[in-house]
């Protein structure tokens, strides 16, 4: 089934296999999903492929990502890996201690995190940090690396996300020679325990390689997380035979001779890699194909002109890819980088019933009647969140970042009440869909449109009445978690 999409002012077409678009979509939107079961809406899903493999394509579509390339490219793939290698030094912290002495309020007792953090969501979260620009977890961090490796002129054969059980780290080849990257050290470095975030062989910590992945290729060796991870049981690989042969005959050594899985005693496997190209099949939601330009592609007289010129090639590019039956890795990645101008905005008002923060709020904020729910959350998020955009224009916020970063545009406040209020009981049962719409403006400010009886009002997050009755702004579109309108329904 073909589905026109208008994305970037021009029309494309994007796919899908069957699958509902929308719940794929709604997965990938997902940066943050806790796998804590809610009552009403069930376990959040990951996105297909893996996480990696939508983070990558997204980190491709940030000014800083390209801003950082065209920092740090140089002729000599030597020197831009040790270049990048001081830069995420200088400017980059694993959340884990990012915090410290404070608590890490993304890990409370009982809740596991499973975090997939674009670039521009790490920017935001280093905003609330003094030992870091960017803050995120391994897996972050890693496609950041993979991001700006990539763009900096490393080919899809040169540098991969390798997927340790319980961390990923990157590998980079130079010369002929593969060296291991883990971004996560930062910190180890700054302090003098170790001198550089760069390995000719990798600490013995992670005995299992579980996956390698970038934006055209992703190998799946199978997972210990069955019921997490369902969909990553069946062993996956769109790498030729040969090239698989020769980087896994140079990586196992790299990690301490690891195997190639997870252990059979938790339910993995330990791969021969002879045994397991018999046993691996293409992964149909990973398209066979790389991002073609880097900086050297890039055009202007300053590296801010190249920078803009390299992001415009970038965003141009995962268009092209968005139009076959299937869905792919660049057609998640426009979900997982916010954009509002795609064809099922309804994702992210799905996402936003998911997402951990809602649900543990609207249980604190339930109220008496439909009315005081709707007043007393839009207060709140009127009074607590700072109206300021945290991603670019022209992007919508994953609610769980707004309450982390206490900012958040009247747009990101409609969709983060939508949720909420999606997870409180309105009457006998909860509220619906029909009751619930988010208005987008022409100066994509938000409101949204609630139905307490028979007539829609307005929940206002900027200066003025809490509750309007109409609202003057021109308005762009309509969404909810099931349709877009034009109008108001």
């Amino acid at each position: 089934m073909l589905l026109p999409v208008t994305f970037f002012g021009q029309s494309y077409v994007t796919g899908s296999s069957g699958e509902n678009p929308l719940d794929e979509y709604t997965w990938a939107t997902m940066m943050y999903n806790h796998p804590l079961e809610y009552e009403e809406f069930g376990m959040s899903d990951v996105p297909k492929p893996d996480q990696g493999t939508v983070l990558i394509p997204s980190n491709m579509m940030s000014l800083d990502v390209c801003r950082t390339a065209v920092a740090l490219y140089r002729e000599k793939k030597a020197e831009i890996l040790q270049l990048l290698d001081k830069y995420i030094v200088e400017h980059m912290i694993h959340d884990n201690p990012a915090f410290i002495p404070m608590k890490d309020e993304w890990d409370p007792p009982g809740i596991n995190t499973w975090r997939k953090t674009n670039t521009d969501e790490m920017k935001a979260r280093g905003n609330l940090c003094i030992r870091g620009e960017y803050v995120g977890d391994c897996l972050s961090l890693s496609c950041f690396t993979t991001s700006v490796l990539r763009l900096c002129g490393f080919s899809p054969e040169e540098v991969f996300n390798i997927i340790l059980i319980g961390h990923v780290v990157n590998v980079v080849q130079i010369d002929g020679k593969w060296y291991a990257v883990d971004s996560s050290n930062s910190l180890n470095v700054r302090r003098g325990q170790i001198d550089s975030l760069i390995y000719e062989f990798y600490p013995p910590y992670y005995n299992g390689i579980m996956g390698i992945e970038n934006d055209k290729y992703f190998v799946s060796f199978g997972t210990l997380w069955p019921d997490i991870y369902p969909y990553l049981t069946t062993p996956f690989s769109n790498m030729n035979e040969t090239l698989l042969c020769d980087i896994a005959d140079d990586i196992v050594p790299l990690f301490n001779n690891s195997y190639l899985g997870g252990p059979k005693e938790l339910g993995g496997y330990e791969w021969d890699i002879h045994d397991f190209i018999e046993n691996a099949t293409l992964c149909p939601d990973m398209a066979t194909v790389a991002f073609p330009y880097t900086v050297a592609n890039a055009t202007g007289s300053t590296d801010e002109e190249k920078a803009q010129s390299l992001l415009a090639l970038n965003k141009e590019f995962i268009l092209n890819q968005t139009g076959g039956e299937q869905l792919n890795q660049y057609d998640r990645s426009l979900y997982a980088t916010g954009f509002l101008s795609v064809e099922y905005p309804q994702a992210y008002a799905n996402a936003a019933k998911y997402a951990a923060w809602t649900g543990l709020l609207a249980g604190k904020f339930d109220s008496a009647s439909p009315v005081l729910d709707c007043m007393m959350t839009a207060l709140r998020f009127r009074l607590f969140l700072r109206n300021h955009q945290i991603l670019p224009t022209g992007c919508i916020d994953f609610p769980d970042l707004n309450l982390l970063c206490r900012t958040g545009s009247s747009l990101d406040k409609a969709l983060l009440s939508y949720g909420t209020l999606r997870n409180m009981k309105k009457d006998t049962g909860l509220w619906q869909p029909k009751d619930l719409y988010i208005v987008v403006t022409d100066d994509y400010k938000g409101y949204l449109a609630v139905k307490t009886s028979d007539h829609l009002q307005y929940l206002n997050f900027e200066k003025g009445r809490l509750i309007l009755p109409e609202i003057s702004n021109g308005i762009l579109f309509v969404f909810n978690e099931e349709n877009k309108y034009d109008t108001l329904p």
